[in-house]
């Protein structure tokens, strides 16, 4: 490196060695990002394993004529861009000719879908007292974001008497094909889905 004669020789050294020092330490810093990247890519990774655990929790959320035993999905966790199943076996306490079901859907504490169906079409009707089971089937779409969903499901009688509240957490995995279908996407295609949804 040639320094300009017009600094003094002490001036021209000092400025070298800041160079050196500087190169030195960005050859550092990229060591220090290639090493933190390895630590981001596997925290992702054990983010992502902890997500693909089923553990699906649940609990009642208010009284009613049905009582439920578990809560059973297949596939757990559920998939994004793949159909799913909820089973609900468990016990009516009284006879029941139709209603309606509620249910409310929950991402980090908002409220992101909802949708009201008629109660036969989650069971048998007429249904009498005994062993019932409420099954749900539906698929998820294609770019459903991964994370722990809060679902609330309430379902009246056709008088709006209460039958069931249930409350289930439950995870979703990003799909690896929908993550593909997400790249090929082009972004004017993704506005008018979401136009569409």
């Amino acid at each position: 490196m040639v320094c300009h004669q017009r600094y003094r020789m002490e001036w021209c050294l000092v400025f070298v060695s800041m160079v050196r020092r500087r190169q030195n330490r960005t050859m550092l810093d990229v060591k220090k990002l290639q090493g933190a990247r390895s630590c981001a890519f596997l925290a992702v990774l054990l983010v992502f394993v902890g997500l693909a655990r089923g553990d699906a929790s649940w609990k009642l959320c208010g009284r009613g004529e049905f009582a439920v035993n578990q809560v059973v999905l297949n596939p757990d966790p559920l998939v994004s861009g793949k159909t799913f199943d909820i089973t609900l076996p468990g016990t009516a306490q009284t006879n029941c000719t139709g209603g309606k079901v509620e249910i409310l859907v929950y991402l980090h504490g908002l409220h992101i879908y909802s949708t009201t169906k008629d109660l036969c079409g989650f069971m048998n009707c007429p249904v009498q007292p005994g062993d019932v089971e409420i099954r749900y089937q539906s698929s998820l779409p294609r770019l459903t974001p991964s994370g722990t969903y809060h679902v609330v499901m309430k379902a009246t009688d056709t008088a709006g008497a209460p039958l069931l509240c249930l409350s289930v957490d439950l995870n979703i995995v990003f799909s690896l094909g929908a993550n593909k279908f997400a790249q090929e996407l082009k972004p004017i295609e993704f506005q008018r889905m979401l136009a569409e949804a």
